[in-house]
């Protein structure tokens, strides 16, 4: 079976079933550190996204680079973007940010609502992601 639409699934999975879980008391305080943590925050997720060297590397594989480097890293960006503000939403909707497992956020929080089968299924999927994206981030290596 192929990755990508497994993975789409859990992801898409993990949204619905935060918002179905979404508690409105766990959005007080949202912001302990202010609009500076905030963006603290947004620009370490930003700088840790791996992507702008892999487009980089594979740009001669484009047939016309100057064109769909840029929209491939805006689209890219958008999209993941959406996914990502999205799933941070979800997870802090279901569980209040200071009681989520850092190390295993999402798995924790299906655990807390009562999930066990989707923590095992959420944790199989995240290896398989992290494989993926190490496999992709070898691919510039040749």
């Amino acid at each position: 079976m192929p990755l990508l639409p497994l993975l789409a699934f859990i992801i898409a999975f993990i949204i619905v079933v935060g918002f179905i879980h979404f508690k409105n008391s766990n959005s007080a305080h949202y912001f302990p550190n202010g609009a500076e943590g905030a963006f603290v925050s947004a620009a370490v997720v930003y700088w840790s996204y791996t992507g702008f060297d892999m487009v980089a590397t594979m740009a001669e594989e484009t047939r016309n680079p100057s064109r769909d480097v840029p929209i491939g890293l805006v689209g890219s960006m958008s999209i993941i973007t959406v996914i990502y503000c999205l799933m941070a939403l979800a997870l802090t909707g279901m569980v209040k940010y200071t009681e989520s497992d850092a190390n295993a956020a999402y798995s924790d929080a299906f655990a807390q609502i009562g999930m066990n089968w989707a923590k095992h299924l959420v944790s199989i999927c995240a290896l398989e992601g992290m494989t993926t994206g190490l496999l992709v981030g070898s691919l510039g290596l040749k």
